[in-house]
């Protein structure tokens, strides 16, 4: 028996797998697919990596908040990255002209002057608003934090396209300025302020990219867990939670085609709803259930992968 088994090995459960066993307790990762990582998987065509989720990262110049993790999850100087380039990190497209993202709050607002000439006080907001949200994270490094009082839950009922439409008219700079939507699901009426902000601020901080794949990260963690006493099960697909005798807590889960694994305490890196499929026990009422079951999925995209001839294109150092 284990003192605690996570089912899935996304970026989330790896994350808990790490501390937990860090921490000396016993942990046992359980996940349905041969690669571990979820969003952090990469797979391989024509010797060319590809990743399937997570490509770059923000707030990762020296002392910033990813930084920090990274350095707390030991991953500093085993994961490959590279800075973007600073006069660009995005390079976005719409309706046959490009606009630069660059990289620190003045050389973002400089180099989107030479298109907006005359929005000057528009792009001064915006920053200042990302500026402010920023700011409410400091409450998370408070021993001791009250989740429904923090400042930064006031951010959550402010929408992204109303504030972008109030700061400017001009629809193309809006447009821009909202072209990182598929990272927050991009959704017009129901965008939180809070979730445009502190993505895209973070990219603005310090924009990185992964040599070889974000797949690296997956493959550190899991190394460190194992190296902590962690047991990791792949291949290992969950077909239930089982409940003990009198129906008060999980005892184990069932895997097809494998023995059941025993824990003190089950943690799901699954989808909600999925979760909730999985377990059989009159302590969960239907009518949460039914609740649970008809919130709206988030959006996703398409993604297409191309593997260029040898030196048919010049390599950029940005999105």
């Amino acid at each position: 028996m284990y003192d605690i088994v996570i089912v899935g090995s996304g970026l989330g459960g790896l994350l808990c797998g790490y501390i937990l066993s860090k921490e000396g307790y016993s942990v046992c990762i359980v996940e349905k697919n041969k690669q571990l990582g979820g969003c952090l998987q990469t797979f391989k065509r024509d010797n060319c990596i590809f990743d399937t989720g997570m490509h770059y990262v923000g707030s990762m110049d020296e002392g910033q908040m990813l930084w920090r993790f990274f350095k707390y999850f030991d991953l500093l100087g085993k994961v490959k990255m590279k800075r973007l380039d600073d006069g660009a990190f995005d390079l976005v497209h719409i309706e046959g002209e490009e606009y630069k993202y660059a990289q620190g709050y003045d050389n973002f607002i400089e180099t989107l002057l030479h298109y907006f000439p005359k929005e000057k006080d528009s792009l001064d907001t915006y920053i200042n608003k990302f500026k402010e949200i920023r700011r409410s994270l400091d409450n998370f490094s408070s021993d001791e934090f009250d989740l429904s009082n923090a400042p930064s839950m006031k951010y959550y009922s402010i929408n992204t396209f109303d504030f972008i439409k109030s700061i400017t008219s001009d629809i193309k700079l809006q447009n821009l300025l909202g072209a990182s939507n598929s990272f927050y699901t991009g959704k017009a009426e129901s965008s939180p302020l809070y979730a445009h902000a502190i993505i895209n601020n973070s990219f603005l901080e310090g924009s990185w990219r992964f040599i070889d794949g974000g797949g690296q990260i997956a493959d550190i963690l899991a190394n460190s867990i194992i190296a902590n006493g962690g047991v990791i099960i792949k291949n290992a697909k969950v077909k239930k939670f089982v409940m003990n005798p009198s129906d008060e807590f999980v005892e184990s889960i069932e895997i097809e085609k494998q023995e059941p694994v025993y824990g003190k305490y089950f943690i799901s890196n699954m989808h909600p709803v999925e979760t909730f499929n999985k377990v059989e026990s009159k302590l969960i009422r239907k009518v949460f259930l039914n609740r649970l079951r008809s919130i709206e999925n988030s959006i996703s995209v398409f993604s297409l992968y191309i593997v260029l001839k040898e030196n048919s294109f010049k390599y950029i150092n940005h999105n």
